[in-house]
């Protein structure tokens, strides 16, 4: 793409914290238990002096990260209570999708065994035991601590030394927060500022925010089936339509991003309504609309203003008539405007248990209709439509790759569970 100006558009902390944001608005319990979780790893990890600094921060992440397969199976009530009877399929889901659709991806296999017993690993076979048990460990005096009003009694670990936990992390643990008072900064809430510090240390390369803004984008399609292919869809089409009006790779990166993130605000909207089959009564649809406001909240002052514009206008119209601002045309700008109509087009394409994909013909006739009604761009529409073929072509050859990797995902999930849940 030329000159990568991706700094431009959003800084490497800023990714992971907007990350962080949007899954806390599912529950916020569990982001805050995996910021504690990896506030603990990372103090854990400097006093261990068996880590570097860009491991230990990397450590940090997978910590914060480490349960992100709640929010597929719906475990969560049960994981902040400590009582999930089976802890597989979330560790499943988040080791699947921190390996595929995320930055972390070489010590995910840490979350896969994070709940496992010290005494049960002689049977698996890992580079990343180290890392698991010291999550498992951390994990554990969270939630205790969570269920007792903030209380810890140490014995809880020492007691389970050797077999819950490893002996030398039991000790380390031990050390560590007679070093650095780890239990009184986490009841204090010393430790949120500790963790923007330890934030801002974070240097990502362009690649990493790439995909840590997929994995912010995708984490709403992980949660619903239905909407898996939306996002992936939106950003193909969007790119090819910026393609075709010869825009610069600066550009189109701008667009590109705009379109990865214009649904985020949809993780906060009640699964019952994203995935209702059929038509929306008009209260499920005033919740469904908030999702542009809570993408607003979300990427506003994170990342660069004009791709949050792009990503929170889709649901304006030309007529003035849309959402969220009722915004009209001499207001939305061109790359706001691919945007609109790319989301409509996806969505137009796309196969829902209450319908079946719409044919060619009926897309054109859709999108001439709205173009003649002033709610899309007619320029966009009409070259949409003279080109839709190689439109549509490379957009599902762009999309081919992701859907490739969540098939396998899922098939993965299931041979997995198969192999673990035995152990």
């Amino acid at each position: 793409m030329g000159e990568d100006r991706r700094s431009d558009i959003i800084q490497g902390g800023d990714a992971v914290r907007i990350v962080r944001k949007t899954l806390g608005l599912v529950d916020e319990r569990l982001v805050n238990h995996g910021e504690r979780v990896g506030y603990m790893l990372y103090q854990m990890l400097r006093d261990s002096e068996r880590y570097s600094e860009k491991e230990a921060l990397e450590i940090f992440n997978l910590g914060v990260f480490h349960d992100i397969g709640a929010y597929k199976t719906d475990e969560i009530d049960k994981m902040v209570k400590f009582e999930a009877d089976n802890v597989w399929e979330h560790s499943i889901y988040g080791y699947l999708f921190l390996k595929y659709l995320s930055p972390l991806k070489e010590q995910a296999e840490a979350i896969l065994f994070h709940h496992l017993n010290y005494d049960r690993y002689d049977k698996v076979e890992s580079d990343f035991k180290d890392i698991a048990l010291m999550i498992k460990l951390t994990d554990r005096v969270d939630i205790s601590m969570q269920s007792h009003g903030g209380a810890f009694d140490l014995a809880e670990i020492t007691d389970g030394a050797g077999s819950r936990f490893a002996p030398e992390h039991v000790e380390l643990f031990l050390k560590t927060n007679a070093k650095f008072q780890i239990i009184e900064s986490l009841n204090s809430g010393a430790y949120e500022q500790e963790i923007e510090e330890i934030q801002k240390k974070l240097v990502l390369s362009p690649a990493d925010i790439d995909l840590y803004l997929q994995m912010l984008a995708y984490s709403i399609d992980f949660r619903s089936e239905y909407t898996v292919t939306h996002t992936v869809t939106t950003v193909g089409i969007s790119v090819e339509i910026a393609r075709l009006l010869n825009y610069s790779a600066e550009d189109k990166q701008r667009i590109y991003y705009g379109a990865l993130l214009h649904d985020v605000g949809k993780i906060a909207i009640p699964l019952e309504i994203l995935e209702y089959p059929g038509k929306l009564s008009p209260q499920a649809m005033k919740i469904m609309k908030t999702h542009v406001q809570i993408s607003e909240d979300i990427l506003r002052g994170a990342v660069a203003d004009d791709v949050c514009e792009i990503a929170i206008r889709h649901h304006e119209k030309l007529d003035g008539l849309g959402y969220h601002r009722g915004l009209s045309a001499a207001e939305l700008t061109e790359g706001q405007r691919i945007v609109a109509v790319a989301d409509v087009l996806s969505a137009l394409r796309q196969r829902r248990s209450y319908k079946e994909a719409f044919p060619k013909e009926k897309i054109i006739e859709v999108l001439k209709e709205q173009s003649e009604k002033g709610k899309l761009c007619p320029a966009i529409c009409d070259l949409v439509i003279g080109h839709y073929d190689v439109v549509m072509a490379n957009a599902d050859s762009s999309c081919e790759a992701f859907l490739s990797v969540y098939d396998n995902l899922m098939l993965e999930y299931e041979r997995i569970y198969n192999l673990v849940s035995k152990l």
